[in-house]
Formats: structure tokens, sequence, C-alpha cells
């Protein structure tokens, strides 16, 4: 399994708000390139996290830091930040909220189109229902989903 530890400094936002990014090292991108990997865990500061290889277009790559992880790891952009990744042995898994399974379970016609999507787009709209604090949130935004993917009226494809 490839792993590697280094310190980095959590830099600003590449586009997207509220999110900072670390540059992963030069000297390893080929060698995890040519294995193909795409999904790591690892931990920034010994907050643990499990996220996805950026490229950033020029033959580098990155990992996108949200704030709920600046958070847990108490750091901000600017600062030196210790990191270990390694790759993801399970990249397919996604940790479904309670709420969308109950509310897919419930509804076999959405259960089969969603199970019908890709992993990156089940994993997308489950981010979607996970990234509310709240239960009736949660809730709200599963029925919301089952509704839209029986209907084909999930925005972008």
């Amino acid at each position: 399994m490839l792993n590697i530890n280094y310190q980095t400094e959590l830099l600003g936002s590449r586009q997207v708000f509220n999110h900072a990014h670390i540059l992963f090292p030069l000297n390893a991108v080929a060698t995890w390139k040519a294995a193909s990997i795409k999904r790591v865990n690892g931990t920034i500061n010994g907050a643990s996290f499990r996220l996805a290889l950026q490229s950033d277009g020029e033959g580098g790559l990155y990992l996108m830091i949200g704030k709920d992880l600046c958070k847990k790891a108490k750091i901000e952009i600017g600062q030196q930040v210790q990191v270990y990744i390694e790759q993801d042995l399970d990249p397919d898994r996604i940790d479904f909220a309670e709420e969308f399974l109950e509310v897919l379970a419930q509804d076999p016609e959405a259960s089969e189109k969603f199970f019908a999507f890709t992993i990156g787009k089940q994993r997308s709209l489950n981010v979607y229902v996970t990234q509310v604090k709240s239960v009736n949130s949660r809730l709200k935004r599963s029925f919301e989903l089952a509704d839209k993917i029986k209907r084909n009226a999930l925005s972008g494809g």
C-alpha cells in the first residue's frame, strides 16, 4: 500500500468557495498516478479524512480541504500542516447517511434508479444529504432526492 507523510502549507481556495487545499508532493505524483490512485485516506494535523486526489491541470495533484475538516484539525490558511496520506483500499465505499438509506429502502423505484448511477454520482448525491447536520434536514433532502431520482429531474444530468 502506498503512503506518504509530509509537511506543507494549507493554501487558499482553488476557485471553490469555503475550501482550502494542500498540494501533493511533486516527487510522489508520478508513482501515485502510475498506480491509478484516485481516493485516499489520511490525517491532517491528526484529523482524519477520506478524499479524492484532484488534478491541478499542470501535472500535479492536490486535496481540497473543506471548512469542516479545517475546523476539526484546528487549522487556517497559511499554516504549516502535517499530512499523512495512504491509498484508499476500498475507493468505491460510500458512507451513506442512515436517513438516505431508509428512504431508498422504502422506495424501490428510487432505489433501483439510484444504484444504477455511477459510484461517483451516488457519492455526490449522498454528500448532498450528509453535509447538513440535523436529522430533519437529512430526511428532507433524502425525500427530495428520491422524488427527483424517480422523475429523472436531477440537475446536471
